[in-house]
């Protein structure tokens, strides 16, 4: 009886197995196809979003009309005694010296962590170098500057009071008299002498 049953079980096992080798067949033959479609999709996505950096830094150099991958001048190496620098959060970027806006002149240029020769240079720390420099100003024109140091980058042009308007913003001051080639002796205001790197002198009064 037994032997019977399992003679009539054998064409359905053979067919069964039949079936399972065609299933493991097209398994193995679906993974062989999809390995290089995947591979293709990978590499492909890889090569659009390198495009796309591309598209997006050239844009950037389109805009800002500069390199990306030029450094900025913060760094005191690229600037030199004689050049004109604007100032902002303690790092210095070269600037034509009649460029708008405030800017200061390099006196000095000396090794990092040095003291500058003049206790009334502004000093730009950096790595590499101090920069000791001086500020540009115009004659007749209102600057605000800090008032915890005689010697500070951190002076911005403002619009000088009319006298209309009530008192002057706070630190407030005036250039009164400005010279080039020698000091000035200022009466009853503050002088502000510079040899170097031109001899520039300024007298301040607080604006009103």
């Amino acid at each position: 009886m037994s032997t019977q049953i399992f003679e009539h079980a054998q064409p359905r096992l053979a067919a069964l197995r039949r079936r399972c080798d065609a299933a493991m067949g097209r398994l193995r033959g679906g993974i062989d196809e999809v390995r290089p479609t995947t591979g293709w999709r990978v590499l492909t996505s890889v090569v659009y979003s390198g495009l796309i950096a591309v598209v997006i830094v050239g844009a950037a150099v389109l805009l800002l009309g500069v390199k990306p991958a030029g450094p900025a001048i913060s760094n005191v190496s690229a600037v030199e005694v004689g050049d004109c620098v604007t100032v902002s959060d303690g790092k210095a970027d070269r600037a034509g010296c009649d460029a708008t806006g405030m800017t200061f002149s390099v006196a000095e240029k000396v090794a990092a962590k040095t003291a500058c020769s003049l206790g009334s240079y502004a000093r730009v720390e950096s790595e590499g170098a101090t920069l000791c420099v001086v500020p540009n100003m115009t004659l007749g024109n209102c600057y605000q500057v800090r008032p915890d140091q005689s010697a500070t980058t951190d002076i911005r042009p403002v619009t000088c009071p009319t006298g209309l308007g009530g008192a002057a913003p706070a630190n407030v001051v005036r250039v009164t008299e400005r010279a080039s080639g020698g000091p000035l002796n200022c009466r009853g205001t503050a002088a502000l002498n510079y040899p170097a790197p031109q001899p520039v002198s300024y007298c301040i009064a607080p604006a009103s």
